[in-house]
């Protein structure tokens, strides 16, 4: 195999991996979303996912009345939970009730998202993969 051939086969497989790691990507963003529950099942989720996230940690809650709340989670109970957040010169605690929460998002999350891990572990492949190439056509002689 000849120098040529082998960049030629190691451009098509760069080229197949990084189209296969935006497949990749899309499938695991997918996977994170969950079909349409009913009202009650999708409250009692949102009341144990509630309760998971320590006290303290920011949250971007979205009520049923279209209103956009951040702030710091405070005490959680059976009925919903308290938010507090700053307005005007002062510190609002104000409590949620979990049936007018729309959605909400963890802000301060540590770490990398799925699909970044699903790139970086892809890339490195193609690293590898490309090392590999090259010590075969070193061996070779480079022809």
């Amino acid at each position: 195999m000849n120098t040529r051939q082998l960049l030629s086969c190691l451009l098509l497989v760069i080229v197949t991996l990084v189209t296969s790691t935006q497949d990749l990507v899309s499938i695991a963003r997918a996977s994170v979303t969950t079909p349409s529950q009913t009202s009650r099942e999708a409250k009692r989720d949102l009341k144990q996912e509630i309760i998971l996230i320590p006290a303290g940690s920011i949250l971007e809650v979205r009520l049923v009345d279209k209103r956009k709340l951040t702030g710091r989670l405070g005490e959680v109970t059976d009925e919903g939970f308290e938010l507090q957040y700053v307005k005007g010169d002062k510190v609002v605690k104000e409590s949620i009730v979990y049936k007018d929460v729309k959605s909400y998002k963890q802000r301060n999350r540590e770490g990398m998202s799925t699909g970044a891990k699903v790139a970086l572990g892809m890339l490195a492949g193609v690293g590898v993969l490309f090392v590999v190439l090259l010590i075969v056509a070193a061996a070779s002689g480079w022809d």
